[in-house]
């Protein structure tokens, strides 16, 4: 697991999040206690040198940080388009906000790239038989299967 030194490398404004954690209606009662008050942990939730983890899952405030983990995670690098379940996955791994599951299942369906490349097919109409011939070897048909 990627320590927050090693996440304050790779992405850039990260310092930022402390901030945004008081104005993001998801986190903002719980990391003002956390930040006021003399416990560092509360219902499962820790607070780390200014960063809030709920079970050493980084928590992610309302940002555009979010969709760009969840690209990271998808398309980015060496990803290849995972699927939306793989995705999640991949995402509930290292952080952690209360719709997630929701926000990842919008962005990977809105991903122009995997609606290319993963089309469903359809059965489009329904199948009609053959009219019945009148006299023997007047119509030979074969089903390709």
């Amino acid at each position: 697991m990627m320590t927050t030194l090693e996440l304050r490398a790779e992405v850039v404004g990260f310092d930022q999040m402390k901030m945004d954690y008081l104005e993001c209606p998801d986190f903002k009662e719980i990391y003002s206690s956390l930040s006021t008050g003399s416990t560092r942990l509360v219902d499962d939730f820790l607070l780390d040198d200014g960063y809030l983890f709920k079970a050493q899952k980084l928590c992610i405030p309302r940002t555009s940080l979010r969709e760009f983990l969840v690209w990271e995670l998808h398309a980015g690098g060496l990803a290849g388009h995972f699927g939306r379940d793989k995705t999640i996955e991949a995402v509930e791994y290292r952080f952690f906000w209360p719709s997630l599951k929701r926000d990842v299942g919008i962005m990977v369906a809105r991903c122009h790239t995997c609606q290319l490349a993963k089309q469903r097919k359809q059965n489009i109409g329904l199948y009609t038989p053959l009219p019945v011939p009148s006299c023997p070897w007047q119509d030979v048909s074969m089903d390709f299967i």
